[in-house]
C-alpha cells in the first residue's frame, strides 16, 4: 500500500500567517488551485480510497483533488487539526511557546494512529487483523491488487509532524514528552537518511508512507517506508 498524507490547500489565514487550528475556513483562491494541481498531479482516479479531516479547507482539498473521478471521499474528525486553544486566530511566531490548552503531540498522534491502524488493517492482505496472518498462509491470501493499493488522505501539518514522531518512536526514536507514547500500527518504519522529517510543510505537500508485510517469527506484520516528505513538485512554482 502507498499512502499519500497531503497537507489541505491554502485559505486566507495561511496566506497572513494565523494560527488556524480548529477555526474552519475555506480555501482561498489560491488554494483551490493548489488542490486542482495536486488532482492532476497525482490521478486520483487511481486511488483505492480518500480520506479528509473534517474541516473544511481539508475537505475542500480532497473533493477538488478527486474532481470528477467519482470516489467518495470519507470524512473522519481523527485527521482533524491540532486544537490550539487560545493561540487560535493569532499571528504565528517563529519562537511561539504553547499554552496548556493547545493539544499535546501525544493527543494528536494517538488519534492519528488509530485511524493509521484501520487503514492498515483494512488494506491488510485478506483484511485480517494486524499480525493475524502466519507466513503459511500468506502465500495465499496476499492478492495483488491489495500490495497496490493507493490511498490519499487530507490532513494537517501539524498531524502529519506528530505522526512522523509516532512512527520514528517504532525505530527507537522517542520524541514525546510523556512518559507513554501511543503505539504504532507498523512493526517498523524506515526513514530514509536523506529525509529530514521537520521543518514547515507548504500547502497541499505530499508525503508518502509505504507499508508492505513481511513474516516475523511465523506472523505476517506490516513495516512501513517514509519514501517522501513534503513534496511540492506539483505546483511547479505556479502557485505559491
Amino acid at each position: 500500500m502507498l499512502l499519500y498524507l497531503v497537507r489541505h490547500g491554502e485559505t486566507s489565514l495561511n496566506g497572513r500567517g494565523i494560527i488556524q487550528g480548529h477555526l474552519d475556513p475555506p480555501l482561498s483562491p489560491t488554494g483551490e488551485r493548489q488542490a486542482q494541481l495536486l488532482g492532476g498531479y497525482l490521478d486520483t482516479g487511481q486511488f483505492a480510497e480518500v480520506w479528509t479531516s473534517d474541516l473544511r479547507r481539508a475537505e475542500q482539498t480532497a473533493r477538488l483533488a478527486v474532481g470528477n473521478h467519482g470516489l467518495p471521499v470519507r470524512v473522519d474528525g481523527r485527521l482533524r487539526a491540532r486544537y490550539m486553544g487560545s493561540l487560535q486566530g493569532l499571528p504565528w511566531e517563529d519562537d511561539i511557546v504553547y499554552p496548556p490548552d493547545v493539544e499535546s503531540d501525544h493527543m494528536v498522534a494517538a488519534r492519528m494512529a488509530s485511524w493509521l491502524k484501520d487503514v492498515v488493517v483494512a488494506h491488510t492482505p485478506a483484511s485480517s487483523p494486524l499480525g493475524s496472518l502466519t507466513a503459511d498462509s500468506c502465500h495465499f491470501t496476499y492478492p495483488p491488487h491489495v500490495i497496490e493499493d493507493k490511498v490519499l488522505a487530507i490532513v494537517h501539518e501539524e498531524c502529519l509532524h506528530s505522526l512522523m514522531i509516532l512512527l520514528r518512536a517504532s525505530e527507537g526514536v522517542d520524541d514525546f514528552e510523556s512518559s507513554t507514547s501511543p503505539s504504532s500500527p507498523l512493526s517498523t518504519t524506515e526513514v530514509p537518511d536523506h529525509l529530514r522529517l521537520q521543518g514547515h510543510l507548504a500547502n497541499t505537500a505530499i508525503t508518502v508512507l509505504k507499508v508492505w508485510w513481511e513474516e516475523d517469527e511465523g506472523r505476517v506484520v506490516p513495516r512501513g517506508r517514509v519514501e517522501t516528505w513534503g513534496s511540492t513538485e506539483h505546483l511547479g512554482g505556479a502557485v505559491t
